[in-house]
């Protein structure tokens, strides 16, 4: 494998752990508002074990900033505002 395959690679797996994390948040604020407390958690958690795995700052950064969100939410029991 050359090194310019791998880059390739590299950010294609990238890519595809950042729209898994902000469609895992997704879920989570959609079991979050609908009362769904346990889901929203597992949600939760699968952001909280792959987030660090995330090579982009701004991305990282974005992530965690809706993870503390949602965790909020969670923990408050509050539904978002339309």
């Amino acid at each position: 494998m050359t090194q310019d395959e791998f880059d390739k690679l590299r950010s294609g797996h990238q890519h595809t752990l950042i729209d898994f994390l902000k469609a895992e948040l997704g879920l989570g604020f959609a079991f979050a508002s609908r009362g769904n407390t346990e889901n929203a958690l597992k949600a939760i958690h699968a952001t909280e074990r792959f987030i660090d795995e995330v090579e982009d700052s701004v991305a990282r950064r974005e992530i965690s900033e809706e993870l503390e969100k949602l965790k909020s939410q969670v923990s408050s029991g509050s539904k978002p505002n339309p």
